[in-house]
């Protein structure tokens, strides 16, 4: 977990700070699960006493779980087929820029996947909006 995403899940914690080091974002709940046994030994001490954590976790390991649990998870995706949209933008009331990046700015991109809005689907061709990292939105 990030400082910046510690801070921002743990507001009550203002003048603390979290520095993860030489962990890929898929550790997120080691990264975690270490800051919970930290505080569960040491309570609010653990924030502010500058204390280090290492773990036995390898980066090489983390990423092979990642990528299997990850692979897993699209695959049973695949094999249930299409369940319907997680939500639902009304582009005939206003299709605005705005409105598409409102829909858009809460749904987190998830490594290749990216969120779309999805304009009009036929037998040959979607149309779709995404949130493209540093672009807004791309037609």
């Amino acid at each position: 977990m990030s400082s910046s995403n510690w801070r921002r899940t743990n507001p009550s914690r203002p003048g603390s700070q979290i520095a993860i080091r030489n962990l890929p974002s898929t550790a997120n709940y080691v990264a975690e699960m270490a800051r919970q046994e930290m505080y569960d030994r040491y309570q609010d001490d653990a924030y502010t006493q500058g204390y280090s954590v290492y773990t036995t976790i390898r980066v090489q390991d983390q990423a092979a779980a990642y990528a299997s649990v990850r692979k897993g998870v699209m695959e049973y995706d695949h094999r249930h087929g299409y369940r319907g949209p997680e939500g639902f933008v009304d582009l005939k009331k206003t299709n605005t820029d705005e409105l598409l990046d409102e829909a858009l700015e809460d749904v987190p991109d998830s490594d290749d996947l990216i969120p779309a809005v999805v304009q009009s689907v036929t037998p040959r061709a979607s149309r779709l909006i995404a949130r493209v990292a540093g672009c807004g939105n791309s037609r």
